[in-house]
């Protein structure tokens, strides 16, 4: 009977391993949900049963928000990561740097932010794009944007700027109203019934950033990196160094990986427009959506030599 239980566990672990889901109760993983990401916990037990050798390395072509690496970090495997899409990417680098951060100084940017933000009124609701017209209420567009501009003045891209920018991000969706599809796509025309206060929201997940960091200092490993990089072209990992490949690649389907971080990609001003996703992002893709495919006229078979 144990065993029994043990298999149905295993094959309950296995049937979700396409699911992120299971991620978002996970230390570093949840600090930013990606629908297009796979179980971290099924990395780990792939990991576990492969690895033979002191200097295994692992590698993910199409890394996301950077499940794998991460998954191969806390259980310490060394990995690398290529990602196309530049706004993913810098999500996955900034959960990458929690070894980096001084968290005294990261908590005291966060007081300084919300202090500042609380005494400043900034004067932004004639500026702002329309999408987050239609998904923010006014108050919850004033103190983010506040949050934002704080953010700007001091940021030097240094680790304990990488995670700022990283909560600020990730707590876009649950300051707003409007609702969201399974794909992560903003659905404005739906309205959420509970909504986030952006400063609380702020708060709270920093102190949660600590505690994820504080625990991964004890349970993983500094030994992954990822690039923005298009998997189809040669790299700077050497040639036969890669033990073993896992990834969840793009599929040839209808889910549209520029437009589901369209609404935070709109808050920092990387676009304006739906229209900005083109050049902003699936220039930079393989496949952004089988839709989009014909039309781009993407070439899979790039010639290398």
């Amino acid at each position: 009977m144990q065993l029994e239980l043990f298999e149905t566990a295993d094959a309950v672990k296995e049937a979700r391993s396409g699911t992120f889901t299971d991620n978002m109760k996970l230390p570093l993983h949840r600090w930013f949900r990606y629908s297009a990401g796979f179980s971290a916990e099924w990395v780990e037990s792939v990991l576990i049963e492969e690895n033979r050798r002191s200097d295994f390395f692992v590698l993910d072509p199409f890394a996301g928000s950077g499940t794998s690496l991460l998954a191969a970090e806390h259980v310490g495997v060394k990995s690398c990561g290529f990602e196309g899409h530049p706004f993913v990417a810098r999500i996955a680098d900034a959960k990458l740097s929690w070894h980096e951060v001084d968290l005294q100084e990261f908590m005291n940017s966060v007081k300084r932010m919300v202090k500042n933000a609380g005494a400043k009124k900034y004067s932004v609701i004639d500026s702002v794009p329309p999408l987050l017209l239609r998904c923010y209420s006014e108050d919850a567009i004033v103190k983010l944007f506040s949050l934002k501009e704080e953010f700007k003045i001091n940021d030097e891209d240094s680790p304990v700027d990488r995670l700022l920018w990283l909560t600020i991000t990730s707590i876009l969706r649950e300051c707003s109203y409007a609702g969201t599809a399974q794909w992560q796509y903003v659905l404005p025309n739906k309205r959420k019934s509970r909504v986030a206060d952006p400063i609380n929201a702020f708060v709270s997940r920093a102190k949660q950033i600590c505690l994820d960091v504080e625990f991964a200092r004890k349970e993983f490993m500094p030994l992954a990196r990822v690039m923005q990089h298009d998997a189809r072209f040669p790299s700077d990992i050497q040639d036969n160094s890669v033990d073993l490949v896992i990834t969840s690649p793009p599929y040839p389907n209808n889910f549209d990986y520029a437009d589901a971080t369209r609404l935070e990609m709109t808050f920092w001003g990387d676009i304006r427009g739906w229209g900005d996703l083109h050049k902003k992002v699936r220039s930079h893709i393989i496949r952004s959506c089988s839709q989009h495919a014909s039309g781009d006229k993407i070439d899979l078979h790039v010639n290398l030599n």
